[in-house]
């Protein structure tokens, strides 16, 4: 891994991608004639806790700017330092990134719809701050969900995709609540079993909504703490920390399946390569056996960047590079 770049470096560079702003002003401005979505546009924010623009519109811009810099591989979430440190779950973080990259439609609707009900639930304080307390939960107004089923027929979504959005948004500020200072396992216990009661998989439900939370509080937020604008990446990060420690076994089960799919990964690559034993034998004139066995293993360090080209290869070296830049070129 190269050197890492801090959230708000990453942030930034975002905010100023004029090709991702374009893009997702063309998506907010398709949604203009839906009375929701431009009275949603419209509603004022606080500078204090939203200081990314001042109506909600800049919000969700910010949200869908990060979501397609993921999606076109314009950052990974690996190379962001706040990510990068936590040793030992990269494959949580990668998880995570993977969720957006498996269900870009489900998320983009998910950034459109999830704060619709903040025009019902505004009031500001006596210190002018204004605040939507209880908006996540109308998403289940009727009009609210009309709208959701009119954006779900427009990126063509499944009905399991709708079922999942409903429970994302009702309980997308849960995290941010729950993990603001700590990481206790009884409170992954409980968003569990939020989605458990909504008919979700609890474990699915949990990735996706780190998922989400990311591009809503982390990437799609900013805050103003003393003088300076930031972002804040630390619930999301005790909320990874609190899921590991939450079920030992299903982290054990989930890697043992990471582990596996990544096998079948290589195996596929392998074979597209002509890489594998016979792929081999054919290029070789070798036969199966322990001779073969070893170069099989050689390759597939070398494949996987963790050895050199065996040193037996001669006449078909170039062969063999040549199909080691096409394996590597697929992983």
């Amino acid at each position: 891994m190269g050197e890492t770049l801090h959230l708000l470096q990453v942030a930034r560079r975002i905010e100023h991608d004029v090709v991702l702003r374009d893009r997702a002003d063309v998506v907010l401005r398709g949604l203009e004639k839906e009375p929701l979505m431009d009275g949603l546009y419209e509603t004022p924010m606080s500078n204090r806790f939203h200081a990314e623009g001042p109506t909600v519109r800049s919000h969700l811009r910010l949200m869908l700017m990060s979501l397609f810099a993921i999606l076109d591989g314009k950052i990974h979430l690996l190379e962001i330092e706040e990510f990068a440190r936590l040793k030992g779950m990269e494959d949580e973080i990668q998880e995570m990134e993977q969720m957006l990259t498996e269900n870009p439609a489900t998320f983009e609707v998910f950034c459109l719809i999830h704060d619709v009900g903040k025009q019902f639930k505004m009031f500001v304080d006596d210190q002018d701050h204004i605040h939507y307390h209880g908006h996540a939960k109308e998403i289940y107004r009727p009009e609210i969900r009309d709208l959701l089923y009119r954006l779900a027929a427009q990126y063509k979504l499944e009905d399991r995709d709708v079922e999942m959005i409903v429970p994302l948004v009702a309980f997308h500020l849960e995290p941010l609540h729950r993990f603001r200072t700590s990481a206790h396992k009884k409170d992954v216990e409980l968003i569990a079993k939020l989605g458990a009661k909504q008919g979700q998989d609890s474990d699915d439900f949990m990735n996706m909504l780190q998922a989400a939370i990311l591009l809503d509080q982390v990437f799609g937020s900013r805050e103003v703490v003393g003088e300076k604008i930031t972002t804040d990446a630390n619930h999301l990060v005790n909320f990874l920390i609190a899921e590991r420690e939450y079920a030992p076994w299903k982290l054990a089960q989930k890697e043992a399946a990471r582990a596996l799919e990544r096998k079948r990964s290589l195996h596929k690559v392998l074979v597209e390569a002509k890489l594998d034993g016979h792929g081999m034998m054919q290029l070789t004139g070798m036969k199966p056996g322990r001779e073969l066995g070893d170069l099989l293993k050689k390759i597939q360090a070398a494949v996987l960047e963790e050895g050199e080209l065996p040193k037996e290869a001669s006449a078909w070296k170039d062969e063999l590079a040549r199909r080691l830049l096409l394996a590597r070129a697929r992983l």
